[in-house]
């Protein structure tokens, strides 16, 4: 059973038949005649706090201490008079939850009102109970976004090491919840570099997964997009980029994973310079010549996991030394400032193409340039730059 306090100058001021009533409500009854021991009950609205009106009257201080805190810890609180009428209203009488008793032998609104307080502590417990477990599946939820956010970072490189003519650098900036950026450069064969960027749609722990997904589907290791092996030396052929792109658009439809993705997909020979390229629905990299000469590079086609987006279409460019090609997710061009104007890629390329700077200062030049366009206004996705510079043999 639940406390109810009376707090009165005698126990015998609740008749038997009115303490049986609050017996059968579920409460047990403690008496005591001092308003400052009442404070024992305040343990939630499971709790009862009864105080008689002259006790009030006399002890106003200390009574109205306990109305107060009675309301604070959601308590339910009733005042009644021992003489049968009505209590007085007085100071912290309107603050009291639900009124007073107006007949103190009326066990008819005794019922009532006690009915009402089991009431509104069942529902009180239930909402307390009900937040308890939002707060856990909240930590827990929480505790699953850092698992994943650690899992999705640990699949970026490193340290990207210089490869046969190509130097790398590469910048990423992850946004507050968990994203779907990745990217990677990985040598597939003597002669040849593969290096991709992809951004899953939306954020948390699905996306996180669809992107452990894909990254599996193109290691070297454990997926087959890459290479498929053949009966005669050298015993393996490198996919296309558009094959792998077909291939993504197989592995991955919408109604299967609830997601879609963008990716750009390149073949590099790390001798000759030649790049061969696929974009799915990515932002198009930026070709920055040894001249100052811009191109952005859209060949490809629709994005990955949605219906008619094939065929996939390939371009070749050639690198000559000196010429520099950056891949990069939407969360650059698309960020925006307090006054929602978004970076864009003209500015992305203005960052990218300045004289005088290396590949990595370069790299680095774009996040600080994002963060005083947005004056330190926090990412809305995540950032992913990928930049590399054919310097020859």
């Amino acid at each position: 059973m639940n406390d109810a306090i009376l707090v009165s100058y005698r126990e015998e001021d609740l008749s038997e038949s009115v303490r049986q009533v609050i017996h059968e409500a579920g409460y047990a009854l403690h008496w005591t005649d001092d308003p400052t021991a009442g404070h024992v009950a305040l343990r939630g609205p499971e709790s009862l706090v009864i105080i008689e009106a002259g006790l009030q009257r006399d002890h106003f201080g200390p009574c109205d201490h306990l109305i107060e805190s009675s309301r604070s810890h959601h308590v339910p609180c009733l005042v009644f008079s021992a003489g049968g009428a009505g209590p007085e209203s007085g100071p912290g009488s309107g603050e009291i939850s639900h009124g007073f008793i107006h007949t103190a032998g009326n066990l008819e609104e005794w019922r009532e009102k006690l009915s009402l307080y089991r009431q509104i502590s069942y529902q009180a417990q239930e909402l307390k109970s009900m937040q308890q477990r939002l707060l856990a599946r909240s930590e827990a939820e929480e505790e699953d976004l850092r698992s994943a956010a650690l899992i999705q970072q640990s699949l970026l490189p490193k340290k990207i090491p210089d490869v046969g003519g190509f130097h790398f650098a590469w910048q990423f900036a992850p946004f507050e919840k968990v994203g779907g950026d990745l990217f990677n450069v990985l040598q597939v064969d003597e002669e040849t570099v593969m290096a991709f960027l992809l951004d899953v749609s939306g954020h948390g722990i699905s996306s996180a997964m669809v992107t452990v997904s894909v990254n599996q589907s193109l290691s070297l290791h454990t997926g087959q997009l890459v290479k498929s092996i053949i009966s005669e030396p050298p015993y393996y052929r490198l996919l296309s980029p558009a094959e792998v792109m077909l291939e993504l658009t197989n592995e991955y439809p919408f109604d299967r994973f609830d997601k879609f993705f963008t990716i750009v997909y390149l073949l590099i020979n790390i001798r000759t310079g030649e790049v061969r390229y696929s974009c799915a629905g990515h932002p198009p990299p930026l070709l920055q010549r040894r001249d100052g000469q811009v191109e952005w590079l859209a060949t490809g086609g629709g994005l990955i996991g949605l219906d008619g987006t094939g065929p996939y279409e390939e371009g070749r460019i050639t690198l000559q030394v000196g010429d520099r090609l950056f891949l990069y997710s939407d969360g650059l061009p698309d960020y925006c400032d307090f006054n929602s104007n978004h970076f864009g890629t003209e500015r992305l390329m203005e960052a990218l193409t300045r004289d005088g700077k290396s590949l990595q200062q370069s790299c680095g030049s774009v996040l600080d340039e994002l963060r005083t366009f947005g004056d330190n206004r926090s990412l809305q996705d995540d950032v992913s730059l990928l930049g590399m510079e054919f310097v020859g043999q």
